[in-house]
């Protein structure tokens, strides 16, 4: 059970890398565009390659980020159905960020069971 959550927490991880290589590439590419600070210090034809390669390079982290996100969001519906009690504990913790005594109200448990259950699974892991 850990490995699912430690493999979700890794393409999380993964997406917010994305998005960061993303922001970097856009906001460089604006410098290389005419106009943009780097543009007038190298010559046209230079300038206009090194913002084709950024461009490329955005097309292939926004496709390769759209995957990421479509398989989260694949994933977050699979964990969603679990139906043990231990698994939905960890998943409304871990994925959905709850707190225990949340989870506790909307599972029907009290909160010293489901504190329980938590640290057994800790104790586990």
């Amino acid at each position: 059970m850990l490995d699912t959550f430690i493999l979700y927490n890794d393409l999380c991880l993964e997406i917010e890398i994305l998005k960061e290589q993303l922001n970097l590439a856009e906001s460089e590419r604006e410098q290389w565009w005419m106009g943009g600070r780097l543009f007038h210090t190298v010559p046209m034809d230079n300038a206009a390659e090194r913002f084709d390669r950024l461009s490329n390079k955005i097309e292939r982290v926004e496709a390769l980020l759209k995957k990421k996100e479509e398989t989260k969001r694949r994933v977050e519906s699979l964990m969603n159905n679990y139906e043990e009690l231990p698994r939905k504990i960890a998943y409304l913790r871990f994925v959905q960020g709850r707190s225990l005594k949340e989870i506790a109200s909307e599972l029907n448990y009290s909160h010293q069971y489901v504190r329980k259950v938590m640290s057994q699974m800790k104790r586990a892991m």
